[in-house]
């Protein structure tokens, strides 16, 4: 989140609807990407970071199936 400019505090986060709220803010600014620039310095562009993210879930799940069996 922090490579796209959305930055959430650890206290931020764990409050109800913090994980929402940064979803969401997240989400926003991908959609608000129009050109393949960084949206901070030394940030990520945002089809990097959407790649990036997706490839982090999967790895999430892999590693929860890898556990279950």
């Amino acid at each position: 989140a922090r490579k796209l400019g959305v930055r959430y505090t650890p206290t931020q986060f764990a409050q109800p609807g913090g994980q929402d709220a940064m979803r969401g803010d997240l989400l926003t600014v991908l959609r608000g990407a129009h050109d393949a620039e960084p949206m901070t310095e030394k940030g990520w562009p945002p089809r990097y970071a959407a790649r990036r993210i997706a490839w982090h879930v999967l790895d999430h799940l892999w590693e929860i199936e890898d556990k279950s069996t």
